[in-house]
Parts: structure tokens; C-alpha cells; sequence
């Protein structure tokens, strides 16, 4: 009768779990500095022992080998949550949040405000300061309106000063 060696190796890791895991844990928790992660990197650790024991490349000094590869778990782990930290700052809440009715509201009022504002302005600075919303040079608004770059920018800041002083005047005159 030949006897089953997964049975014996699942035994053999419950003993060094049972031996070596207080001592696992308190490695990791004390390299990691966090005690709930510790507990899911032994854990991890010795599937990966089992896992290795299975395939008949268990390895000759165990102790030393579970605090490798927690070692290198807690680096991991560690990669992992920089990566993520790093592309979380360069995401905007705005990309998750769902516009809410509010919004909706405020932004239609802003647009008639503005609407009603442009409307003060001569023709010119009012195609001028719409091409510059859409992100057009002075360079090309001089061109499209036909003046030169320095008129189109005096141009600007006088309607853009005009448009600041109807909408400091209509909100005050709200209030």
C-alpha cells in the first residue's frame, strides 16, 4: 500500500503554520507597519509553500523561505499601491461624479448670464473672445477678425473688462 504524500505535505504545512506563522506574522507586520496586511501576506506566503511542496520543489529550509517570499510579497504589495496611488492623483473627481440636477440648473444660468453679458460687447470682441474660448491664438483670431495681434489682444482685454464689470454690476445688483 503506498501511502498519498499530498496528505502527508498537507500536514507537514499545517505543522511549520503552526511553528513558524506567530513568527511570520510578526516579521511582516514589523516590515509592512500594518498589522491587517500582515495577517493576508502569511496567508499568502504559505499557499505559496503548499503550492511549492505540491510540485516537489519544496525547499530545504523553510523558515528562511517564507520570510523571502513574504519579503517579497510586502514589495509587491508595496508597487501595487504606489501604481495605484500615482494614477488615483491624476484622475478628477469629476471623472466619477455624475452631474446632478443642481448642476444642470447652475450651468444653463451661467450660460444666459454670459449670453446676456456678450451681447453688450461689439460684434468683433464678441467673435474674438469666442474663438479665444474655443482655443484658438491671438494669432488666428487677428486673422479671422482682420486686425493685427496687438489690436486683437487690446481688443480682448477691453471686452473681457467690460464683460467683468456687467457681471460684478448684475450680481450686485442681485444682492
Amino acid at each position: 500500500m503506498q501511502l498519498d504524500n499530498s496528505f502527508s505535505d498537507d500536514r507537514s504545512i499545517a505543522q511549520a503554520y503552526e511553528e513558524l506563522g506567530p513568527g511570520l506574522r510578526r516579521y511582516v507586520a514589523a516590515r509592512s507597519r500594518d498589522a491587517a496586511s500582515a495577517e493576508d501576506i502569511c496567508h499568502e506566503a504559505f499557499v505559496t509553500l503548499a503550492a511549492e511542496t505540491r510540485a516537489g520543489r519544496g525547499p530545504a529550509n523553510r523558515s528562511a523561505w517564507l520570510h523571502r517570499v513574504a519579503l517579497n510579497l510586502i514589495i509587491s504589495r508595496s508597487r501595487r499601491t504606489e501604481v495605484a496611488r500615482r494614477h488615483s492623483a491624476s484622475m478628477s473627481l469629476a471623472e466619477f461624479c455624475v452631474p446632478s440636477p443642481e448642476d444642470y440648473v447652475l450651468a444653463a444660468e451661467r450660460t444666459q448670464v454670459l449670453q446676456a453679458l456678450l451681447e453688450h460687447v461689439s460684434p468683433v470682441a464678441r467673435t474674438s473672445l469666442v474663438l479665444a474660448a474655443q482655443g484658438y491664438t491671438g494669432l488666428e483670431i487677428a486673422r479671422a477678425i482682420g486686425r493685427s495681434e496687438g489690436a486683437t489682444r487690446t481688443l480682448m482685454c477691453r471686452a473681457r473688462n467690460e464683460l467683468r464689470r456687467e457681471l460684478v454690476g448684475s450680481y450686485s445688483d442681485a444682492a
